[in-house]
This record gives structure tokens, sequence and C-alpha cells, in this order.
């Protein structure tokens, strides 16, 4: 069963920003960190940034973490913190490390900059160890604001935040649930930061939701919910196949074979 937690909010207004805010190469993710389950011993961190994740993840007593990072610069700053650092696009470098070598692997804020997350998943998954587990975090882009500025015909890019402008992929939690499927994962956990809004936002119902202009009926709970969160993590594991379910699903014709004759 899928379990959906309420975390602390990251502003949307950080997203406004025409220049991205300092330390952005330097944020550790606790909410990402908190994913990672007991007893994990080798991580990889897509996308590690400078390191500031990675390291807080070392010294809470994982023996060896990893990262891979696109932009140069931060990552020669997290090789000075990591294990070991490949700098390099994840879509198109090789990664440089045993398959299974992996207990955990992370994407925080990744996999919407991806032309093809999908593959990269798959690409992903053949390191990560049979028992092992993928975090990602990704932006929802049902959030109420969002839709708010779309009715009003804009769909304006910022230099990080929901609409940043290295976006190339935009999800709702029902196409991050696709994606991970497709991708041959099942999803252990989903949390969410969630805007404190929703508990004292101007609604009378909760079947309902008005923001300007949008009128909104029809809702469930859980589908009002979701449009005041900003950000899911999911925590989810590799789906394996066992022979046995192949079997289940091999058909054999039903055809009557006439023994030879001596």
């Amino acid at each position: 069963m899928n379990v959906q937690r309420e975390k602390s909010f990251i502003s949307p207004d950080a997203g406004s920003s025409l220049e991205k805010p300092e330390g952005y190469f330097h944020t550790v993710r606790e909410d990402v960190i908190s994913l990672i389950p007991f007893g994990v011993k080798k991580v990889l961190e897509v996308g590690c940034a400078a390191g500031a994740t990675a390291k807080k993840i070392k010294e809470l007593g994982v023996s060896f973490v990893a990262g891979i990072e696109k932009d140069e610069e931060a990552g020669k700053e997290a090789g000075k913190h990591l294990d070991a650092v490949q700098i390099g696009d994840v879509e198109t470098t090789s990664i440089s490390y045993p398959e299974k070598e992996f207990d955990c692997i992370i994407c925080a804020d990744v996999l919407e900059h991806l032309i093809n997350p999908s593959q990269v998943l798959q690409k992903l998954k053949k390191y990560l160890h049979d028992d092992g587990t993928i975090i990602a975090s990704i932006p929802n882009v049902k959030y109420y604001m969002t839709i708010q500025n779309l009715v009003e015909g804009n769909w304006t890019y910022t230099k990080n935040g929901i609409m940043d402008e290295t976006h190339l992929r935009f999800f709702t939690l029902g196409e991050i649930k696709k994606l991970f499927q497709n991708s041959g994962f099942e999803i252990l956990e989903i949390q969410a930061n969630t805007n404190p809004q929703l508990n004292n936002f101007p609604s009378q119902k909760k079947d309902q939701l008005k923001f300007g202009r949008v009128l909104i009926q029809g809702l469930k709970e859980e589908e009002f919910n979701e449009f005041f969160i900003y950000q899911y993590q999911i925590l989810a594991k590799k789906l394996l196949i066992k022979t046995e379910d192949l079997l289940d699903k091999v058909t054999f014709p039903n055809q009557q074979i006439t023994p030879p004759v001596f």
C-alpha cells in the first residue's frame, strides 16, 4: 500500500527569482535522507550537486557514497566529500560501476530535467541490488498556483521551482506512478511537501476548490489535497520477475498429440 505523509513546505516563491538562490548546489535534502532504509551500505546520488546531501549521508554512517553530477564545478566540489564522483550527463554517460553495486540510488529533483526519465530509471536499475531501493523527489505540476497561472494564460519559466527553465518533463502524482511502473519499479512509499495553506484555505467544502477564477467541483479529499502539494518524494524498489510468474503467463496450445507408431 502506498502511504502519503505530509512534510514541511518548500515555498513556491523560491521559484519566482530570476537568479538561482545562493546555496542552490549546497542544500542538504533532509526529506530525501529520511527515506533511506536502515542498513544501507552503498549509495549513488544522481545529480549530487556540490555533495551536501551525500556528505550528510556519509556522516550518518553509510560506508560508500558516490555521485554523478552534470555541472563540472559542482561535481569537483562534491569530490571533496564523497568517495567518488563521476562528472557527466546520466542520460549519455556510461556508469563506471558493476551491476547491482548499490543498495540505494537517489534522484533528487533530477527526473524532470531529463529527455527520457523512464530510460534513465531502467538504466539505473541495473546498478541497484535486487533488494535495493531508489529514492526520487519530483515537483507536482498540479499545484494550484501553477494551474491558476495557466488559466490566466501564463506558462512562465523561472530559474528554479516547479517552472524551472531547465525542466523538460512535468508530472502529476498519477504520471509519477506510471513512470515508475513502466520503468520496472514498485512504489513503496510516497511523501509530500505540502503548503500549510491547505489547512486554512478559504474554501468551503472539501469536495470543491476555488482559487482565482478557477472552480473545481466533485473532488475527493485526496484529490483536493493534491492541489496543495508542491513536491513528492518517492521510495521504490525493483520489480523482479520470478520464473514462476513467467511460467504463469506462458500458454500452450490445446492440441492432441498422436503417439508414433512403431
